[in-house]
């Protein structure tokens, strides 16, 4: 496993959940810059953390570390950084919503391009009323 990649895909889902460095430090139990280590690929998680990280997003340790052809792929830039404490009063994901989320997986990629645009149209649409 490349520590490069892991620490992208890291970024990216820290991000995309809206949590801060601080905030996934304290959930891990350890420093900002211990955890701002592993998403500049300068130190490589325990197996334990991992797992604890991938609990958190809700994902296989699989998708944290398995190579992924498109790494390099930037985070949208409607994600930011913002407040997210680990209080669990976090929303869960209601059983349509984790339907969604399996058939979203089960797509090839060309499926997944045109499930988004789709989202995106359905959205921009909504936005309209």
């Amino acid at each position: 496993m490349d520590n490069t990649s892991l620490g992208f895909r890291l970024l990216k889902f820290r991000k995309l959940h809206n949590y801060t460095q601080k905030e996934i430090g304290r959930y891990l139990n350890i420093e900002r810059q211990t955890y701002s280590n592993y998403e500049r690929g300068v130190r490589m998680p325990d197996s334990n953390t991992l797992a604890r990280l991938a609990k958190l997003y809700h994902i296989s340790i699989d998708e944290l570390i398995a190579p992924l052809p498109d790494t390099a792929a930037e985070i949208p830039s409607f994600v930011h950084e913002g407040n997210a404490p680990f209080d669990g009063k976090r929303p869960r994901l209601t059983e349509t919503e984790r339907q969604i989320i399996a058939d979203y997986r089960s797509l090839p990629a060309s499926g997944k391009d045109n499930f988004l645009l789709y989202l995106r149209f359905l959205k921009a649409e909504s936005d309209k009323f």
